[in-house]
């Protein structure tokens, strides 16, 4: 993709790949519930503050509820919770939270519970940044049929977000204006994120391709990534981390039972391969450390049990080095998928059930490999 970012974004020198391991145990340290459910999830970099959108039915009906906004800090109290005017009959399509707890929100008017707006009032999709006062910092109209796709930088100072239905993606500062934009109206842009340094990452599902920026070399590459949403890069920008469909057996074995399977493959910042060919399955999200780990969330057949796995793809197996297993409150209203955000450092997860958010702690080991 030739383009050429215009704006001077400093690259975090990389760290050697010793790719440390874990420790086997996970230490829990607090569990959030707000509302009915839980949507959308993010977690700064530097795992100080924790933004979630939460869906509330003050009577129990649906057809009455209305989203809210919370940002947590590390110890799992609220900062605020922001119940925006217009999300009484919006709906949030993503959230993403700075090292500084700047909040960017990105919205859309539609149907909502009985009420429908005309069409013309909600074919476009609305931003929002509010910083960790609360305070409404912007509020601006950015192109028309949200996707879902946002992230702001760790600074807080750039916002990336992909809109009219997957056609556009706009990279913007904190004051809503315009740095770079790509428009093609056959790409599908989804999962744009915006890495420590300034490395950029975006899906296209018409090239089943994973682009990423590299600052510090100033310029595009890509990698094969055949299904949304499946492409991570590291809260650094060092590693980018694919899970592309396995034919062998194994694949065979995960389905059924998992959604996401196949072999993972891990990229430095160049675009070069450091690891791959591991293969593993995950039903609903995954991350990459900066270490070079992967951390991802997954559930079996059992109702409402999930597992936080660990893996160091530098071995001959998947193997995970450390498995989390707990289980969610049955018996309340469906909601959101499932969710994993992980620190820069690994040493902080946290994860959104439909019911709960939880909030935990893994220990690392130094080790060589």
């Amino acid at each position: 993709m030739s383009v050429f970012l215009k704006v001077a974004l400093v690259f975090t020198a990389s760290i050697t790949i010793g790719i440390g391991a874990f420790a086997q145990d996970f230490v829990p340290q607090w569990n959030y519930e707000a509302g009915n459910s839980f949507g959308a999830l993010s977690m700064s970099p530097n795992a100080q503050y924790i933004a979630v959108q939460v869906v509330v039915w003050p009577d129990g009906n649906p057809n009455r509820g209305y989203y809210e906004v919370h940002l947590l800090d590390l110890n799992g109290k609220a900062i605020w919770k922001s119940k925006f005017d217009e999300m009484a009959y919006w709906e949030i399509l993503g959230v993403s939270v700075s090292d500084g707890g700047d909040v960017v929100v990105l919205s859309s008017p539609g149907i909502q519970g009985m009420y429908v707006r005309p069409k013309k009032e909600w074919d476009y999709c609305l931003l929002t940044l509010i910083d960790r006062t609360g305070t409404f910092i912007l509020k601006t109209k950015v192109g028309e049929c949200c996707n879902g796709g946002i992230a702001i930088s760790p600074d807080g100072n750039y916002i990336f977000l992909s809109v009219d239905w997957g056609k556009s993606l706009l990279l913007l500062d904190r004051n809503g204006k315009k740095v770079w934009s790509d428009h093609d109206d056959n790409a599908g842009y989804s999962g744009p994120a915006i890495a420590q340094g300034g490395n950029l990452i975006f899906y296209n599902t018409k090239t089943e391709m994973v682009h990423v920026w590299n600052g510090q070399d100033k310029k595009w590459w890509t990698a094969p990534c055949p299904y949304s949403q499946l492409c991570r890069i590291s809260p650094l920008g060092q590693w980018v981390a694919t899970i592309v469909e396995s034919d062998d057996q194994l694949a065979d074995a995960f389905k059924g039972s998992c959604e996401n399977y196949g072999n993972i493959s891990i990229y430095n910042s160049h675009g070069h391969i450091e690891v791959s060919g591991g293969r593993t399955c995950t039903t609903h999200d995954f991350a990459v450390t900066d270490n070079g780990m992967v951390v991802d969330l997954y559930s079996d057949m059992q109702p409402n049990v999930y597992h936080v796995r660990i893996f160091d793809l530098s071995k001959s197996d998947v193997t995970p080095l450390s498995i989390y297993k707990f289980e969610t409150p049955s018996g309340k209203h469906s909601g959101g998928s499932p969710s994993l955000e992980v620190s820069g450092d690994g040493q902080v997860v946290a994860i959104t059930t439909p019911y709960t958010l939880y909030y935990l702690k893994a220990k690392i080991l130094e080790k060589k490999w």
